[in-house]
């Protein structure tokens, strides 16, 4: 019953894989579409701080 014993495995390399992939001017591109203001509506300043 309830949520089972995990044993853990390592770290993922899936994010850091596909930050590589996309490379910085990618990664800044990402920031300006998608990141630009937090899920309860507060400016990040992510563009501003880089």
């Amino acid at each position: 019953m309830g949520v089972p014993y995990y044993a853990y495995q390592g770290d993922r390399e899936l994010l850091k894989n596909w930050a590589a992939k996309q490379g910085e001017q990618g990664l800044r591109q990402y920031w300006k579409e998608k990141n630009q203001i937090s899920i309860d509506r507060i400016p990040t300043n992510i563009i501003k701080g880089t």
